[in-house]
């Protein structure tokens, strides 16, 4: 294969994928709780390098182009977004750093799964759920919290939950050690492996009653970056047009045989 085609072609496919990424912030700028995907690349080694050649397969002026590129896992801004006041007392946002716990049902089985979203309800049994999916919140012994529907409700900083001056629970808050290690599930979830599970100690954040944290997308700095990856998708199609062309000219002309 040509080699500026192969290049040329790694360009256009991981820009592509970086198109995605942003697509997905953007249509998420509105989710509550939502952190924004970055996308990474890697260089990617020259030949000699990638496949353990020795210097005697070493080519000095393809090794300097390198290899093309790769596309990584993309990695999660977690930085808050702005917060916004809603007035209702099952609203409950995280300042700093920690998540949610919650239970849901994966193939017939409990499963936990962490969120930002502090967007809460009460179900018809009392107990407190999320209002994206009806998952169980959990309380700080992974347990199910279980509140009176028609009493008043206050969450402080701690997460403590109290009605007519009781304690009937506190909300779970937690943190591992490497959040980039999360694995994004869909509706503001994340999941934790059984490794990254060991390593879970309680958040250092604080809640806040009434206040919802919202997406951490700018649009406006994604449509930006959008608009770049557009335009390196079509300079890299342009090059490689450009190089079919001179590969066509190559044939039909250099390889015509005189007679």
């Amino acid at each position: 294969m040509n080699y500026g085609l192969y290049l040329s072609a790694s360009g256009v496919l991981t820009n592509m994928h970086r198109q995605d990424v942003i697509a997905n912030n953007l249509a998420n700028a509105n989710t509550t709780g939502f952190k924004r995907a970055l996308s990474a690349f890697r260089q990617r080694d020259p030949e000699v390098i990638e496949d353990q050649l020795g210097m005697n397969a070493k080519q000095p002026i393809l090794d300097q182009l390198g290899g093309g590129v790769f596309a990584h896992r993309p990695a999660v801004d977690y930085s808050p977004g702005s917060y916004k006041q809603t007035g209702n007392d099952l609203d409950v946002s995280i300042r700093g750093d920690g998540f949610f716990a919650v239970r849901i049902s994966e193939d017939g089985k409990p499963a936990m799964r962490f969120t930002r979203d502090g967007r809460f309800a009460v179900d018809t049994s009392g107990q407190l759920i999320t209002t994206t999916g009806g998952h169980a919140v959990l309380n700080h012994n992974d347990e199910p919290i279980v509140v009176d529907r028609n009493s008043p409700i206050r969450i402080d900083e701690r997460g403590q939950i109290t009605q007519a001056g009781q304690e009937v629970g506190r909300i779970g808050l937690w943190q591992v050690s490497d959040s980039q290690q999360l694995q994004q599930r869909g509706n503001g979830l994340y999941e934790a492996n059984a490794a990254l599970m060991k390593t879970r100690v309680p958040g250092g954040g604080s809640l806040e009653q009434g206040w919802v944290e919202q997406s951490n997308v700018d649009p406006v700095r994604e449509m930006t970056q959008l608009i770049e990856a557009t335009r390196a998708i079509a300079n890299g199609s342009n090059l490689i047009r450009y190089q079919d062309a001179m590969l066509e000219r190559t044939v039909g002309t250099l390889g015509r045989v005189s007679v």
